[in-house]
């Protein structure tokens, strides 16, 4: 019993089973990776919309009523590759107050910059070069979907080439026995 149940797994280890291309799963696979980045796009979407919404309400409370100050940099943080976000510090009526760029600043430390707050509470301030309103339609928008193509871009290329360099979990995910 053994003996035959050895051979049969040898003859099966042996005998090549082709694989086809199961369009069924392939629209299957597509659909998922199409949701999950709508979703990512909505995401991303979603997180710049409040972002923006936010900046631009510091923005019109500290046009409304603001002062301005000298302040110097105390730190720049790399958040993203080439972005640069900086803090500063300045004194009003002998208080420190803190803050930060709200988007890059390619200076260094120690640098002094104008920066601009409200009367009533210097601790909502912004960098005077950062006053201009961001808009939804290009800060937003056109950035989502920026994002979006890249990665329904990205996404395919990865599947070719995982099918030619032959991963195995992938091909499996995609193909049928014949």
């Amino acid at each position: 019993m053994s003996e035959s149940r050895r051979l049969r797994r040898q003859n099966e280890r042996g005998a090549t089973h082709s694989r086809k291309l199961d369009w069924v799963k392939v629209r299957k696979a597509s659909s998922q990776i199409l949701l999950f980045s709508i979703i990512f796009f909505m995401m991303i979407l979603i997180f710049s919309y409040f972002n923006i919404t936010s900046n631009n309400n510091l923005r019109n409370t500290i046009a409304a009523n603001s002062k301005i100050s000298t302040a110097r940099i105390i730190k720049i943080s790399y958040v993203k590759r080439s972005r640069n976000v900086a803090y500063y510090e300045f004194v009003v009526d002998n208080k420190k107050v803190s803050g930060k760029t709200l988007s890059i600043y390619d200076g260094k430390v120690g640098d002094e910059i104008c920066v601009e707050y409200l009367d009533s509470n210097p601790d909502k301030n912004i960098y005077c070069h950062e006053k201009e309103l961001e808009t939804i339609y290009e800060d937003c928008i056109l950035v989502s979907l920026k994002y979006l193509g890249i990665m329904l871009a990205i996404v395919p290329i990865y599947i070719l080439g995982s099918i030619i360099f032959g991963n195995k979990k992938l091909l499996a995910e995609v193909t049928s026995r014949t």
